[in-house]
């Protein structure tokens, strides 16, 4: 799959907020997901393991976080295979509002 728009595009200075999941922790994750994305895999959607996950962080990452993450794997927002997380089409449409020239 391949995502046209670039981490950078997403306006992350602001906690997400509102979005189809309704649920505050995923969309930190989200969050956690598009800065580590920007910062640290050359401002592109690439795979991540669970391990760069909590490398990359900025904070102490708990288990909890693996579980949202696999929840959103269930829920079709992430793929998964070859024990990497993979950023969707579904993901890139639930954090639309976020992005900065909605174009």
């Amino acid at each position: 799959m391949n995502i046209k728009v670039k981490p950078s595009d997403y306006n992350i200075k602001k906690h997400f907020y509102a979005t189809i999941w309704q649920n505050c922790e995923k969309e930190i994750i989200a969050r956690n997901i598009v800065f580590i994305c920007r910062d640290k895999m050359n401002n592109e959607f690439s795979p991540f393991s669970w391990e760069e996950y909590v490398e990359y962080c900025g904070h102490k990452t708990t288990i909890k976080e693996k579980y949202i993450l696999d929840d959103l794997v269930k829920e079709g927002y992430l793929d998964f295979d070859d024990e990497k997380y993979r950023v969707n089409e579904a993901f890139i449409g639930a954090i639309y509002k976020f992005k900065k020239n909605k174009s």
